[in-house]
């Protein structure tokens, strides 16, 4: 399914603290936003809202991470580093 709302960059990352982002054309209904590690595992669920959204990271380990953004109209990924 072709994902029609359009998802900033990851900034900053590199990250350490937090990773912001902007989302643009939601449509209604709930959008979440879900990290795994490389192993696949989820570690962080969020909801997320138009505008900049921000994560905390304090909870995450110094490694590579790939950020879901799944919404009605489809999903996004987006790959963040957290570093120390």
């Amino acid at each position: 399914m072709p994902v029609e709302f359009e998802v900033g960059y990851l900034y900053p990352n590199p990250a350490r603290d937090s990773v912001s982002f902007n989302l643009k054309g939601l449509r209604t209904g709930t959008t979440n936003i879900t990290i795994y590690d490389v192993f696949g595992r989820s570690v962080g669920s969020y909801e997320a809202s138009e505008g900049v959204n921000t994560i905390t990271l304090s909870h995450l380990s110094p490694a590579m991470y790939s950020v879901h953004i799944d919404g009605q109209s489809g999903t996004s990924r987006k790959t963040l580093i957290k570093i120390r």
